[in-house]
């Protein structure tokens, strides 16, 4: 009798261990599952910090373009204005010229 109830402790004691080796076991695998869960969603989001990045350069790289495309028209307008100016010019000394030949002659 005596050896049957500790026989019985003994697989009672096994089975204790068994389940706490099994609860264990399915401990660690849960914290691996959610380990490997965080490391998708950190290089999900390093994918869209470098998506995030790209984009931010594109618009700066877009915006500097722009920025030289009007810098290039503003030069092309102000060399248009001085040309005008300079044939205004050229076009006041000529009728200038007209107007006193005209007076020498009718003087």
């Amino acid at each position: 009798e005596r050896e049957q109830r500790l026989q019985a402790q003994e697989q009672a004691s096994a089975a204790a261990e068994q389940q706490q080796a099994a609860s264990v076991a399915a401990r660690e695998q849960a914290v691996s599952s959610r380990e490997a869960e965080l490391a998708e969603r950190e290089q999900r989001v390093q994918a869209q910090e470098q998506v995030s990045a790209t984009t931010e350069q594109q618009q700066i790289a877009s915006a500097a373009a722009r920025e030289q495309a009007l810098s290039s028209r503003e030069a092309a307008l102000s060399e248009r204005e001085q040309h005008l100016q300079a044939q205004e010019q050229a076009s006041t000394a000529t009728e200038q010229q007209t107007l006193h030949v005209a007076a020498r002659e009718q003087a």
